[in-house]
């Protein structure tokens, strides 16, 4: 009789640490694109930049209550395919589609030392897709997210 109730009571532990507050989900989190300067939007969310070096910011925020996320890294990701041993970047419709155009995290902040994150890029391409990924903290509270991607376009001028 023992033996039954001390499962009984075991398996109702299990059960209520399953359903319990602790064992909720992450929260979601959206990354935004505050500015790139000098730059004009352009549509579908990409940027006309011209040919100089571009400044970057971004910030992410807690979904549910609007906040500034302070904690994880934000990483800036260039759409890219490695050809003939060198890396060449794309417009983001390249790695949206199948192929081997891939994002690849290009440089990262930690938001607890740096927020909204800044970031510089040097124009090299016609049009480079761009996306930025929120990386929670390890054990945080947040989700991984990724911002849309868009292109930076030197062939409309800011």
């Amino acid at each position: 009789m023992f033996h039954r109730t001390f499962i009984g009571l075991l398996v109702a532990l299990v059960a209520s640490s399953v359903l319990s507050p602790a064992a909720a989900q992450p929260a979601a989190v959206e990354v935004i694109i505050d500015s790139v300067t000098p730059g004009t939007p352009s549509g579908d969310g990409d940027w006309c930049i011209g040919d100089a070096e571009v400044e970057l910011i971004a910030h992410v925020v807690d979904v549910a209550s609007q906040s500034v996320v302070t904690e994880g890294q934000l990483w800036m990701q260039f759409c890219v395919a490695r050809t003939l041993g060198a890396l060449n970047g794309f417009a983001k419709e390249d790695c949206e589609a199948t192929g081997p155009p891939r994002w690849l995290s290009i440089s990262g902040h930690d938001l607890a030392a740096v927020n909204p994150a800044d970031f510089t890029h040097n124009p090299g391409v016609l049009a480079l897709g761009v996306r930025f990924q929120f990386r929670p903290a390890s054990g945080g509270e947040f989700q991984r997210a990724t911002s849309v991607p868009f292109n930076l376009d030197t062939t409309c001028g800011p």
